[in-house]
């Protein structure tokens, strides 16, 4: 509602365990309500394993806070191309990678003309809201977490047939945790 367009970056490479298809389709659906959106698949050029590897793989913090330098120096080139004058992103207390992708971004970006606003973690019974979370109660089949968790959309998708496979390759995975 602040803004006139809202350009979504959604990761798109495809290195989650719920691929990048369904992501996509997932987002758009719980965000369809919203009619300033512009989606953009990020490609290798913004969080992608060619500019922020250590987002996909458990790293030493100094190696990460390159990365994100790296993945921040892109996504400056690509704001200044848009006319981007804020990025949102989500309040991250789990994920050592993210919470220092956050506090890099809360430097980094004001110096370069970009506000960085940090959107708190929603939470839902004491629990915040997270991928991991959701796919943690996929995994153990708790869908009373996933019911009270999800947009009616995604979770009317992960009842699905079409989701039989992904449910059962979260299941058969030993750690679905996003480090």
């Amino acid at each position: 509602a602040e803004n006139d367009f809202v350009h979504l970056f959604l990761v798109s490479e495809d290195v989650s365990l719920v691929p990048f298809k369904i992501r996509a389709q997932l987002v758009k659906a719980g965000t369809a309500h919203l009619g300033n959106i512009i989606y953009h698949e990020s490609g290798s050029y913004i969080i992608s394993s060619a500019t922020f590897p250590s987002y996909f793989q458990k790293d030493d913090a100094a190696v990460s806070r390159g990365h994100a330098l790296l993945d921040l120096a892109i996504f400056q080139r690509i704001a200044a191309k848009l006319d981007i004058q804020r990025r949102y992103v989500g309040e991250e207390p789990t994920s050592a990678v993210t919470g220092l992708y956050n506090q890099i971004m809360q430097e980094a970006l004001p110096a370069a003309g970009i506000e960085c606003i940090v959107v708190p973690r929603r939470e839902q019974n004491g629990q915040i809201i997270s991928a991991s979370t959701v796919r943690q109660a996929i995994k153990n089949d708790d869908w009373a977490t996933l019911q009270a968790m999800l947009p009616q959309s995604t979770l009317d998708f992960f009842q699905s047939r079409a989701a039989l496979d992904l449910r059962q390759n979260l299941k058969e995975t030993a750690n679905v945790i996003h480090h």
